[in-house]
């Protein structure tokens, strides 16, 4: 038994590999969610790479050489594993995207994001793969926040409060990044599985936020070539950012449609939203603190 992602989760596969406390350790009785494993592997000739899909009641997640990922109303994480030997890339791929399938049938809503609480604040930095999410939030823990999530963050959202929910104490980072802003003294993990040569770090406890929290700040990030700044979007811009950034969009339903419809408009209303511009360096994570601080919101 174990704890991650503010549920109880019986599984047969060892969480605490990524930092996920263990039952014994908060005194869990029941759990929430089950995550088996199944030997007799599906036949898989008829689907690509990373190919998906998810509704409410059903789903799978296919990842090639590592494994066939079904989800279950909201309630089981049926894995048909290609690997012989578990190790810590593979539960930290099946604490990614196939938990945020699970919490998507929950009613839960899933975004690709890293979260950090600082200075009793929590910021919000969204975007596609590479686009600097968990540089900035690993500057941010090093400058003593707390990690939330470092990919995929888990909202509860209604209509007068928006919140998070912390996922596991691990974050992936470049070499380059890790010298640059001395973010770990070892060399980290290796990750074959992570197909953009980033490493695994465990954070420390002090390091983790292992509560829900209320969501303050989202910034929507993208690169350019010759500047930093922060600026305001028109609202229809910010709807499609959230869109681009729904881990379950696909393929999308009216029920699914009424249903991101309806979060996104209840996350605008509760979360301040920007656009953080930066260029494409390792230099604008030097006041990326700064720059996010200085903002004024009318």
């Amino acid at each position: 038994m174990f704890h991650a992602y503010g549920i109880n989760i019986e599984s047969d596969f060892d969480l605490s590999l990524v930092g996920v406390l263990p039952a014994e350790k908060i005194g869990l009785k029941e759990g929430d969610l089950v995550i088996e494993r199944r030997k007799k592997l599906p036949k898989v000739d008829k689907f690509f790479d990373n190919q998906t899909y998810v509704d409410s009641n059903s789903g799978f997640y296919f990842r090639k050489n590592l494994a066939f990922f079904e989800f279950i109303s909201g309630r089981v994480i049926r894995i048909h594993p290609y690997k012989k030997t578990i190790d810590l890339d593979f539960i930290r791929v099946l604490l990614n995207y196939p938990i945020a399938c699970i919490m998507f049938q929950r009613g839960l809503f899933t975004l690709h994001a890293s979260a950090v609480l600082y200075s009793g604040k929590v910021y919000m930095f969204c975007g596609q793969a590479m686009s600097g999410k968990s540089s900035i939030a690993a500057k941010f823990i090093k400058c003593g926040a707390r990690l939330i999530t470092e990919d995929s963050a888990i909202l509860k959202i209604d209509e007068n409060k928006v919140s998070i929910v912390p996922s596991y104490p691990f974050i992936k980072l470049s070499a380059e990044t890790n010298e640059s802003i001395g973010f770990c003294d070892n060399n980290g993990v290796e990750l074959p599985a992570d197909k953009n040569g980033r490493r695994g770090y465990k954070l420390d406890v002090d390091q983790f936020s292992r509560k829900s929290l209320k969501v303050d700040y989202c910034f929507y990030l993208d690169w350019c070539r010759n500047t930093n700044k922060i600026e305001k979007e028109p609202l229809k811009n910010q709807y499609q950012r959230l869109l681009q950034a729904s881990l379950n969009i696909y393929p999308l339903s009216k029920e699914k449609e009424k249903l991101i419809f309806s979060s996104t408009l209840n996350f605008l209303k509760n979360v301040k939203t920007l656009r953080y511009v930066r260029q494409k360096k390792l230099t604008s994570l030097e006041n990326v603190i700064e720059q996010v601080e200085s903002i004024k919101f009318s």
